[in-house]
């Protein structure tokens, strides 16, 4: 089922995409459209940039190849490569196992990096997507805040919990909103914080 929903919001990124310029801003500070858009064609194709996002000394060989990528590619055709290659990430050998979940994470984030800034309608999220987002909430809130001790919660009852120790903030919101807080867009996230 994931695997669908990973796919149909691949869909949905490229179709966001093809509604801006490629000079469109983003919520990726610094990063335009079409920066983006080969920033996902890169996690496929380029597996030396991949140590660039996640280790800061080397992110001048990822901005290499989102340079070399922009070259090689219009930004309507780098837009129909995405579309019409593979849904998974090479760079994510281990998301079959969490059932695509990762990267529907990634498509759901970056489409809306691309969506807000540039004020395109919002995406309806069906339940089975409000859901798969909740289930790589947990898993995304420890990848990147190991050290956190949350409390999640959703106006439909929803809680979750991650770290150990006294909770430090309760945050509330729908689960994608949730998500985009966890990855990074906290001033773009529809969410409520409570600090404790």
């Amino acid at each position: 089922m994931t695997a669908e929903l990973r796919n149909a919001q691949r869909d949905e990124f490229c179709r966001v995409l093809s509604m801006v310029a490629p000079d469109a801003p983003t919520l990726c500070s610094g990063w335009t459209a079409f920066d983006l858009a080969a920033h996902i064609w890169i996690l496929n194709h380029e597996p030396l940039a991949w140590a660039g996002m996640l280790l800061p000394p080397f992110s001048w060989l990822t901005d290499r190849e989102i340079r070399r990528t922009k070259e090689r590619f219009s930004y309507a055709g780098l837009v129909e490569e995405i579309r019409t290659g593979p849904a998974s990430f090479a760079c994510m050998p281990t998301d079959p196992r969490e059932d695509h979940r990762h990267s529907l994470g990634e498509y759901f984030i970056h489409t809306e990096d691309v969506r807000r800034p540039n004020r395109l309608p919002k995406q309806e999220i069906s339940p089975d997507l409000a859901e798969a987002l909740w289930r790589r909430l947990r898993t995304a809130s420890w990848q990147l805040h190991p050290f956190a001790s949350w409390e999640f919660r959703t106006p439909q009852g929803g809680h979750g919990r991650i770290g150990r120790g006294p909770v430090t903030k309760q945050i509330t919101g729908e689960p994608s909103e949730l998500l985009m807080w966890v990855y990074g867009r906290t001033e773009a996230a529809r969410v409520e914080i409570v600090k404790f």
